[in-house]
């Protein structure tokens, strides 16, 4: 089993509650970017996207509560990873678009974070979608 450093779930927590306030216009300007930059991935979208923005935001949200909670249990990210991946940034993708969406979503982090963002929490945030989008859902 996977699990990531003490560290590094202290960048992705601290980051994700500085971006709450604004986790709509994160959401927003995701999607948004993602198909202005990459007009092929849309059809791999639902024509409303209510329910898949909806869904990346708990996602997030429910990940990092899930990593603070089993941090001092040593269970990392099983279970709640794979799904995150499969949910929300993998289900119909096809894996060489993991890596986009996963950039996507960090450079507007860097991006609305401003000078509150560091490049560690940019490489936390790229092992945790990593991880995400490569492990197998829990059966």
């Amino acid at each position: 089993m996977y699990t990531l450093t003490t560290r590094t779930i202290q960048c992705i927590e601290q980051s994700l509650n500085l971006l709450l306030p604004r986790a709509g216009e994160l959401i927003d300007r995701y999607y948004a970017t993602l198909f202005a930059e990459n007009p092929g991935f849309r059809p791999y979208f639902p024509v409303r996207l209510n329910e898949q923005k909806e869904c990346l935001l708990l996602s997030l949200v429910a990940i990092v509560n899930h990593l603070k909670s089993k941090q001092a249990d040593g269970l990392g990210v099983a279970g709640v990873a794979p799904r995150f991946g499969t949910t929300c940034l993998a289900t119909n993708r096809l894996p060489e678009h993991y890596a986009v969406m996963r950039n996507t979503l960090v450079d507007l982090m860097a991006e609305m974070l401003e000078s509150e963002w560091r490049p560690e929490m940019a490489h936390a945030w790229i092992e945790l979608i990593d991880l995400a989008c490569s492990s197998d859902p829990p059966s």
